[in-house]
């Protein structure tokens, strides 16, 4: 008699393992569909510009308004009659972005920007502005900054103000 109870209590507890199974697993996908949901919402970037200073006319005062409050990493994208692009990584804060950006190279330029997307909304690329640059540039070249040559400078002044600090010192403690 134990052996058809065992296995209607062993059918029982196989029913509840498989309905378990299947409610974690549909748990799973719904959850993962209302992310990708999520996800898909749409960002506008509405790139625009100013020419803030008549002495300056090739530098333009950049403005992106974005249409979710995002704070976020972004790329700003520029080509230079077509070549490039060129590309330069700063912040969007509460969907908003400025920047003053100077065209040193002569030409036409775009720019644009592009922002990756988040867990909650999709990918956005802003719409291409077009300006020009200064006809009487220098040809375009990216730097970056070495800031070690500030760090050395830096160290040496410390080094001799504390060196004649303690020779003042010193010569001050020998007239006594």
């Amino acid at each position: 008699m134990n052996s058809s109870k065992d296995k209607v209590n062993s059918k029982l507890l196989n029913r509840m393992y498989c309905c378990l199974f299947a409610f974690l697993l549909l748990s799973s996908v719904s959850s993962l569909c209302s992310q990708a949901a999520a996800a898909s919402q749409n960002v506008t970037l509405t790139l625009s510009y100013s020419t803030p200073d008549n002495y300056m006319p090739y530098i333009y005062l950049l403005n992106v308004t974005a249409s979710a409050p995002i704070t976020s990493p972004v790329k700003l994208y520029w080509t230079i009659d077509g070549n490039g692009p060129f590309e330069n990584t700063t912040q969007m804060v509460n969907g908003f972005y400025e920047r003053d950006f100077g065209c040193s190279n002569p030409g036409n330029w775009t720019l644009w920007l592009v922002w990756a997307g988040d867990e909650q909304y999709s990918y956005s690329q802003s719409n291409a502005i077009s300006v020009v640059g200064d006809p009487g540039g220098q040809p375009f070249e990216v730097t970056s900054t070495d800031y070690t040559m500030y760090a050395v400078i830096v160290a040496i002044v410390a080094v001799v103000a504390i060196g004649l600090s303690f020779a003042y010192v010193r010569s001050k403690s020998k007239k006594k």
